[in-house]
């Protein structure tokens, strides 16, 4: 029998680093051979060059794995299975919460309550027509559908009995309110109030202020929120803001004076709508992502929006987020190649770490070529990895027998 030769040794280059970001298509491993894994030796269909999951060895793409925020058409192409309004959505989303930043206000992609005012997913009822205090047809901003707020008039000041009794407006809660009557006493009772003289606001009783001209005024009934006032005493909810009785305290990026500020009737107080401001509650900040100037439609200031550079060589596509914070997609390596454990991104470069242990074997080496020597395959490290009398050729890392 002729003796057999030695097999001359294979020198195997490390393959090339690749990158991707987490919301490109996946990639798939390509042998030695050419073709990649599971394909015929022809190779996989790869995507064209420089489109999103291209790479020089081929690759198999997939709309399966899109992050949450980025837009959508279908539940499949979310990483989680929830595609709503548009966005891959954080979390179950419906009725009057959404997941876009233009009906919320929050990122795209973070379910919270509609912004007042709207209905995007119309599922708030106009109530008004058979009671108008009930659901107005739109979301309140917290979640649920909006009632007819504490502005609404509900029934007209009149008299009663020689009483005043002034005018009624809705709770907030569904209900038309029941104001207390005020008696008249020896004064006229009119549609306007008991109408008395009067020095001060001591000489009016609780449902009158008031009304000073010149050297005398005469009592005259409080007013209801959105009515116009200069003094809290003039309102019967006790507060005046942006020139009108308010059903209550409002400042910073709420107002009670109505459209355009708000979507709210005026008298009831309510979050700014977006990109507007109101009483110098919000300052243009110096920082990338700093407050805008404006609010935001949830009662905050808003913070700027577009790119940024959150100085981390690691991230993609970085932006300001409604936080305020800059952030970008997580750079994510390829798969660690033969002889190598893992990748790790580290000033913008994805590199191989952790060598696989001279003389072990990877799993990942090809055929024939089962252990590791300096991040390369071979056929053997030391002498151990050799079977019979063969010994490790130091300088081919082939087993061969043993020079006679």
């Amino acid at each position: 029998m002729r003796p057999l030769t030695s097999l001359l040794a294979l020198l195997i280059a490390a393959p090339l680093v690749q990158c991707r970001t987490a919301d490109s298509n996946d990639y798939v491993f390509e042998s030695e051979t050419g073709g990649s894994n599971g394909s015929s030796s022809g190779g996989s269909a790869s995507p064209a060059a420089g489109s999103p999951g291209s790479s020089a060895g081929g690759s198999t793409a997939t709309q399966r794995d899109r992050p949450v925020g980025e837009e959508c058409s279908s539940n499949a192409e979310c990483a989680n299975g929830r595609c709503i309004d548009g966005v891959c959505c954080d979390r179950s989303c419906a009725n009057c919460d959404a997941c876009r930043f233009a009906l919320t206000g929050k990122s795209d992609g973070t379910c919270a309550p509609v912004l007042a005012g709207q209905d995007p997913h119309e599922v708030c009822e106009d109530e008004t027509a058979t009671n108008q205090c009930g659901n107005d047809g739109t979301c309140d901003g917290e979640g649920a559908c909006r009632k007819v707020g504490t502005s609404h008039v509900c029934a007209e000041s009149a008299c009663a009995g020689g009483s005043f009794v002034p005018a009624a407006t809705c709770d907030g809660l569904g209900a038309c309110s029941t104001p207390l009557p005020e008696a008249c006493g020896a004064s006229v009772c009119t549609a306007n109030g008991c109408q008395k003289s009067c020095a001060s606001q001591m000489d009016c009783g609780s449902a009158s202020y008031c009304k000073l001209s010149g050297s005398g005024g005469t009592c005259t009934a409080k007013k209801p929120s959105g009515a116009g006032a200069s003094e809290a005493f003039e309102c019967l909810s006790k507060v005046v803001a942006d020139g009108v009785c308010c059903d209550r305290a409002c400042t910073g990026c709420q107002a009670c004076s109505g459209a355009p500020l708000t979507t709210a009737p005026k008298g009831q107080c309510s979050n700014i709508v977006a990109g507007r401001v109101a009483h110098d509650a919000c300052e243009e900040s110096d920082e990338q992502c700093g407050t805008s100037g404006t609010c935001d439609g949830t009662g905050a200031c808003a913070n700027k929006t577009g790119t940024c550079d959150d100085g981390d060589g690691c991230t993609l596509d970085d932006s300001c987020r409604s936080d305020g914070t800059c952030k970008g997609i997580a750079r994510t390596c390829d798969a660690a190649p033969a002889c190598y454990r893992s990748t790790t991104c580290s000033q913008g470069e994805c590199n191989y770490t952790e060598l696989v242990p001279d003389g072990e074997t990877d799993a990942k080496c090809p055929v024939l070529m089962g252990r590791c020597f300096q991040g390369t395959c071979v056929r053997c490290a030391t002498d151990e990895n050799c079977s019979g009398n063969s010994i490790c050729d130091p300088l081919t890392h082939e087993c061969v027998a043993p020079a006679q």
